[in-house]
């Protein structure tokens, strides 16, 4: 394990008895924070590769970006809106305070309210809070994103 690593490991236990629903850290919410935590180190790495490792890639995933624009679906759709989201940030940062997990089987919801910080292309910064909910799929032993909604608040 590197020192990233282990710091997202650490940022996720503590964010987690933070975390009202998941009091108990059983061993499902702690992968599902991690798997967030993950999706939002590969944002504010601007890891194309390793947001698709984050998804479950087929024709139901769902992306609701905090542009305004329509619910994008399927998941070339959906990579494709990643690779322009990244592109439109050459310096970025995302981050997700105290996340609300449930787990129900399958399934688990993370929601919570995230801080984008980043620069546009041509170096104005950008900085606001998205409320976000971002929906988990248990495949193969791995959390994948089914769903990520993020709406910008005022």
């Amino acid at each position: 394990m590197n020192v990233a690593q282990l710091i997202r490991v650490v940022s996720v236990t503590v964010a987690c008895g933070f975390c009202g629903i998941c009091a108990a850290q059983d061993a499902p919410h702690m992968a599902v924070l991690q798997a967030n935590s993950a999706f939002e180190q590969a944002l504010s790495q601007r890891d194309l590769r390793a947001v698709e490792s984050a998804w479950l890639q087929d024709a139901h995933v769902i992306a609701v970006h905090p542009n305004g624009r329509p619910a994008v679906v399927g998941w070339e759709a959906v990579r494709k809106s990643w690779e322009a989201a990244l592109a439109n940030f050459p310096e970025l940062s995302v981050s997700m305070a105290q996340p609300i997990v449930r787990a129900m089987g399958n399934v688990a919801v993370v929601v919570g309210t995230e801080v984008v910080r980043g620069s546009r292309p041509d170096g104005k910064s950008v900085e606001f809070q998205a409320s976000t909910t971002n929906v988990f799929e248990l495949r193969e032993g791995r959390w994948l994103m089914v769903h990520h909604q993020a709406t910008r608040l005022p």
